[in-house]
């Protein structure tokens, strides 16, 4: 894991995410229960917070979250769901307008933002720290 960023904010960062992964993992919540975590990133240097960029884990039917707005990624599992999303198929009656399906192989796990003003193209991911390639097909994907 790459070290911290310098600064105090950085650390109290750390300790509420310490707090959420303590609280989010405790064994005595079922297992559809209060157990997935959000990471948003934003402004809260005013009187109100200003949301950026938004991130969650969770079930695969939380890519119609990503589709309409409420987060810009999701990372669910298993992947093969997000083909049923974007093809409508399966659990999904109709194809979302999910921007990139990104597939991590050691996890198998996808990762789906939806492109917006935070992430506008694969370069931009790749910049953020998502590992990005061209396939042989022309698609661009990450990894």
């Amino acid at each position: 894991m790459e070290p911290l960023p310098k600064g105090a904010n950085f650390i109290r960062a750390k300790f509420l995410w310490e707090i959420g992964l303590h609280i989010a993992g405790n064994p005595a919540t079922p297992y559809y229960g209060n157990r997935d975590i959000c990471i948003t990133i934003g402004s809260g240097s005013g009187d109100t917070y200003k949301p950026w960029l938004r991130m969650s884990c969770g079930s695969p039917i939380l890519a119609h979250a990503v589709a309409r707005g409420e987060l810009e990624a999701a990372i669910v599992n298993p992947s093969a769901m997000l083909t049923q999303a974007v093809r409508g198929k399966g659990l999904f009656k109709q194809p979302l307008p999910l921007c990139i399906s990104a597939f991590r192989f050691a996890s198998r796990r996808a990762r789906t933002p939806r492109i917006r003003r935070a992430i506008s193209s694969t370069r931009r991911l790749a910049f953020m720290g998502f590992p990005c390639a061209t396939s042989k097909a022309g698609v661009e994907r990450c990894s």
